[in-house]
């Protein structure tokens, strides 16, 4: 597993893994036949950056993009993306109970690809799906929170109390 320092926060590790479909990268500059309404395949909506932010870069002079990919996933392709998910899991040793960034990271990039999947077919249904993403994620954040919360109370307490202690011994 790459990371980005040794002394690295687990939550800040780096995959190589990208499970969401992107289409093929686009050329937005330095192609004079180009046009501002072609940097978008057919089909593209701006909803599909909630799930796929898109990717800029630019190689050899000329300015580069990939977005998430508009065509729908046949039943093979969830296969792939299924067993490519149980590859990952095992190539990243996610540990299956407990709490798993790596699990986290992998799941989660695999239910952004579901969501572009319904997003082809239903954008009503995929916007109520990044809801729920969004929702899920907003209640990971508030749980920490409370974590850390509890565990500073608990923690500036139990100073106190020891406080309390040696001084009373002192006395």
């Amino acid at each position: 597993m790459e990371t980005k320092d040794d002394d690295v926060d687990c939550k800040e590790i780096v995959f190589d893994v990208k499970l969401v479909k992107g289409c093929d990268p686009i050329l937005i500059e330095g192609d004079e036949n180009n046009k501002d309404n072609e940097c978008y395949p057919t089909g593209y909506n701006k909803i599909f950056e909630y799930v796929y932010p898109p990717e800029e870069w630019t190689e050899n002079g000329k300015k580069w993009r990939r977005v998430a990919s508009t065509k729908p996933a046949d039943r093979h392709q969830v296969m792939a993306l299924a067993e490519e998910l149980k590859l990952n899991l095992e190539h990243w040793n996610a540990k299956m109970h407990g709490v798993c960034p790596v699990r986290r990271e992998l799941y989660t990039q695999c239910f952004n690809e579901l969501i572009r999947q319904v997003c082809v077919n239903s954008i009503d249904q995929g916007e109520l799906l990044i809801k729920i993403r969004n929702e899920y994620n907003q209640s990971i954040i508030n749980h920490k929170r409370y974590f850390e919360s509890g565990l500073i109370f608990r923690i500036k307490h139990a100073s106190l109390d020891q406080l309390a202690m040696i001084l009373s011994m002192n006395t």
